[in-house]
């Protein structure tokens, strides 16, 4: 079942097909499906998704051929910082949940509004009684993106692996935290998968010897944390990662000259 009404569909998808003449932007609650939404779109539209963090680090457009650039946005000060460069910017999907009054400091992005999920909808689909559906409804957004704290900004897995594989500054107890909410095995899963294409043989046995240190609790997250931070990187031309993200777009994430992560 999707939860989003097709009318809404309907306009995220005109939106995205329009988007190489500027900014789309997304608003809407946590929990309201716009990660979902977008992600499927996209996929409907024969492209993948660019997860880039800080748009400063960008110039006026960006060109990639056959995608779009995913970031999401929370804080006005920062808006207000890039309103210049944001305005000049092209092929962007800003993904937000407070920035209320965006479509007045950006008045040429398209703004696609969406709603909260209605609790009788999910109360439905789950076969669920009320006050679990409430329940569920609140926690919805834990699938998608996850606060953490980098310029009150949220950052989702992908961001944190990226920030792991290349050695940046890392909060190893949020991080840790933050793993917990999209499952630890789900990360442990593509540490596995990419350990090779970043680390030094070394440190891939101290990955490995980590993972199977499972009986010191809540301890053992942070210390695959650390052993990834530390470790000896081989810095591969081209970063090819997350692998496991299937359904979500068409090709996995591929770090290029405007990522980030690089």
């Amino acid at each position: 079942m999707d939860f989003v009404p097709p009318a809404k569909q309907r306009e995220l998808r005109s939106a995205l097909e329009k988007i190489e003449s500027g900014i789309v932007v997304v608003h809407g609650p946590p929990g309201s499906s716009k990660t979902y939404s977008i992600e499927r779109t996209a996929q409907g539209l024969g492209l993948s998704i660019e997860y880039i963090e800080d748009v400063g680090m960008y110039k006026s457009m960006l060109p990639i051929r056959n995608a779009i650039c995913l970031t999401d946005m929370d804080d006005y000060e920062y808006l207000s910082r890039h309103r210049k460069r944001l305005e000049k910017m092209k092929n962007l999907v800003i993904e937000t949940r407070t920035l209320f009054s965006i479509g007045k400091i950006l008045p040429n992005a398209t703004i696609v509004n969406f709603g909260k999920i209605s609790s009788r909808k999910i109360q439905k689909f789950y076969n669920l009684n009320e006050k679990e559906a409430l329940k569920v409804g609140e926690n919805l957004h834990a699938v998608g993106f996850c606060k953490y704290g980098i310029r009150s900004e949220t950052v989702s897995i992908f961001h944190l692996l990226g920030k792991l594989f290349h050695s940046k500054e890392t909060d190893v107890p949020k991080a840790a935290e933050m793993i917990n909410v999209y499952g630890r095995d789900r990360f442990i899963g593509y540490l596995i998968e990419n350990c090779t294409s970043f680390m030094s043989i070394k440190d891939i046995h101290k990955l490995i010897d980590g993972i199977s240190l499972e009986d010191i609790g809540e301890m053992h997250l942070e210390h695959l944390i650390w052993v990834v931070l530390s470790s000896v990187k081989v810095g591969p031309r081209r970063f090819f990662s997350f692998r496991s993200w299937k359904g979500a777009v068409l090709s996995e994430h591929t770090c290029s000259n405007l990522c980030m992560n690089r």
